[in-house]
């Protein structure tokens, strides 16, 4: 009895480390569609695509901060190329950076407006013609509607 419960209580550590079954969302950029994993937690913002070798077209990872801020990215253990937006609360583009692979580096917003931050293949952004100023939207809800319900709160 002793013993299974130690093995319980070893287990726990890793239990709480474990992986979230990942969320997504579809956002519209103009008439471009990009399905995104959310990452909302401070564990899911810190890992974002780290060990990740690959990214399907038209996918990527949108970070959700807790308020307004400036922040900033690395590519600790990121061996992809991104490009990565920063955006404001209502989903306008603010600024649009280029990561390196495995870049220690961190790269800051300029803005303190940022809420959300997207992470996609480099080049996406240009390929579709997205800029500075666009702006991103969920489908099928506003970003109220669409933080209220992920736990993101405006």
């Amino acid at each position: 009895m002793g013993a299974a419960i130690l093995v319980c209580l070893f287990s726990l550590p890793a239990l709480c480390l474990a992986p979230a079954t990942p969320r997504f969302l579809v956002l519209a950029l103009g008439s471009y569609r990009l399905r995104v994993e959310l990452a909302v937690t401070p564990e899911e913002r810190s890992h974002g695509l780290q060990g990740r070798f690959s990214l399907d077209p038209d996918t990527g990872m949108l970070f959700l901060f807790p308020r307004e801020g400036r922040v900033s990215f690395w590519m600790y253990r990121t061996v992809l190329p991104l490009s990565l937006a920063f955006l404001d609360a209502t989903g306008s583009i603010l600024e649009i950076r280029t990561m390196k692979p495995l870049d220690m580096h961190l790269v800051w917003s300029s803005s303190s407006r940022v809420r959300m931050a997207l992470e996609v293949s480099q080049g996406w952004f240009q390929s579709h013609g997205i800029h500075e100023g666009d702006h991103v939207e969920p489908v099928g809800e506003t970003w109220e509607e669409c933080l209220a319900r992920i736990g993101g709160s405006p």
